[in-house]
């Protein structure tokens, strides 16, 4: 027979084990919507049934001792029972609510498209929130649903959904082409050519790198797409886009970077979180997002490394 005390040691592994992911009894509080003292209460009782210190400060903030670490897997276990009994009392609901997204810079306006519509009229109920940044830790803390990333996560309690490789291009607007010409081989390109960036395209994008330190005019940046598109059609420079993307009313002069092997591409991972993912109104926006990427004109990531990433965070 389960004792109030017996509850209370439940709660205090899963105030442990919020403390640990946040590194804070203060961030922790917040997360919890409860009080510093609440905290410190549950876990002072607790170290005093173990006769074990679990927290130590420092300047980076509260870490766990050896302790805590041996007990911390019991938080963990408590935190998967508590996702499934969500499950167990959703599956059957109506698919409502909302749908927290991590995108990271670029990835948006690549990806989202009117599809998205498809979903919403037939669930009216479900609300998707989409956050530019990198939401891979916020994932495991269950800040967020799902993450969109150009890396594979690590750690076992993320996994990748799906995963495709974005095929870029070079294009520009008519205007540009008038007045500049089409280039007509690498050199010209480089050296004559006007070109506007997206930020994260460095970082990001194979090829474009190596092709970036060799041109000499690079006349706008910035680390919104929409910008850098607005610009592209206002005859401002040349720039590399998905191939899928918004550029019906752009001019492709990806031929010379074909016929110098040149390959202009990104990973995009779809990643869940393990405790969170079989939710249905997790589950569906995850499928609708893995058909958006599949009907894109992409290749899929090489389903090797893709398993090998799998492995290493299982």
């Amino acid at each position: 027979m389960l004792t109030r005390k017996d509850m209370n040691k439940l709660v205090s592994l899963l105030y442990l084990l919020s403390v640990s992911q946040n590194a804070s009894k203060r961030k922790a509080s917040e997360k919890l919507d409860t009080s510093i003292d609440t905290i410190n209460k549950y876990l002072g009782d607790l170290e005093q049934d173990l006769g074990s210190k679990l927290l130590a400060s420092n300047g980076r903030g509260t870490q766990t001792t050896p302790e805590a670490l041996e007990i911390l897997p019991l938080g963990q276990t408590l935190k998967s029972i508590l996702r499934e009994v969500e499950f167990l009392a959703t599956k059957n609901s109506e698919i409502s609510g909302v749908v927290r997204l991590s995108v990271e810079d670029g990835v948006t306006s690549t990806l989202f498209n009117g599809k998205f519509l498809d979903v919403f009229r037939r669930y009216p109920g479900l609300q998707i929130q989409t956050e530019n940044g990198n939401g891979l830790s916020g994932l495991s803390l269950l800040d967020y649903d799902i993450a969109m990333s150009y890396t594979p996560p690590s750690g076992s309690d993320l996994t990748i959904y799906h995963a495709q490789t974005v095929r870029c291009g070079l294009y520009a607007s008519p205007s540009y082409i008038e007045e500049f010409g089409m280039p007509y081989d690498m050199d010209d390109l480089l050296n004559n050519h006007r070109f506007c960036e997206q930020i994260y395209s460095s970082r990001q994008i194979k090829g474009w790198k190596e092709l970036r330190k060799d041109i000499k005019h690079i006349t706008y940046s910035s680390n919104s797409t929409y910008s850098v598109h607005y610009m592209t059609e206002a005859g401002a420079g040349i720039s590399v886009f998905p191939v899928n993307w918004k550029t019906e009313n752009l001019i492709s002069v990806t031929n010379i970077i074909d016929e110098c092997s040149i390959d202009l591409s990104y990973p995009v991972y779809l990643i869940a979180h393990r405790d969170t993912m079989k939710l249905p109104r997790v589950s569906t926006v995850l499928e609708c997002l893995r058909r958006i990427m599949d009907d894109a004109d992409n290749s899929p990531v090489d389903s090797n490394a893709v398993r090998k990433t799998k492995a290493a965070a299982s």
